[in-house]
């Protein structure tokens, strides 16, 4: 595994098609083990937001020992929904690609987004889930003020095994 202090690298492309394409990266103090990743999706109703503004959210996680994929996608300004959704999955597929080099467990790795960020968190989970082995899905994927129904999430949550009083 990788030994490594904890640091944080910024606007690393996981794309090419677009400078929207990046992401920031924070590390935790590594030693052999790997650790878990979470990929943190800002809100803003597509239209706006940034990955910046989810910094000090990324740095408590990353002082809990997680590491944090800020990530920006492209907005409706430059590119029509679905592509956020397709830079999200783009985003996942290039961490699985270059776990081993950051230390992280490719394995264990969870989404969280508010509000549109929370809808693109559902829909890449929904698009994974149809299409990528069930071993190479996200772990978890948290959607605060996202856009899907309680009946929706209630459906996805117990999919992937957890119960729930709904």
């Amino acid at each position: 595994g990788v030994e490594a202090a904890a640091e944080t690298l910024t606007d690393v492309a996981y794309a090419e098609g677009s400078g929207a394409q990046r992401l920031d990266l924070y590390l935790p103090e590594r030693t052999a083990q790997a650790v878990p990743l979470v990929i943190m999706i800002h809100g803003g109703a597509f239209s706006s937001g940034d990955k910046s503004g989810q910094q000090g959210e990324a740095e408590a996680l990353r002082a809990k020992g997680y590491a944090v994929a800020s990530v920006n996608y492209r907005l409706s300004g430059e590119a029509r929904f679905p592509a956020g959704v397709r830079d999200v999955k783009a985003s996942v597929r290039w961490l699985r690609a270059n776990a081993a080099t950051y230390g992280i467990d490719a394995t264990r790795i969870a989404m969280l987004g508010s509000s549109a960020g929370g809808g693109i968190a559902q829909g890449v989970e929904e698009g994974m889930r149809r299409v990528t082995p069930e071993a190479a899905q996200p772990a978890a994927s948290v959607a605060y003020f996202g856009h899907g129904t309680t009946v929706a999430t209630n459906a996805l949550i117990q999919h992937r095994g957890v119960k729930t009083g709904l």
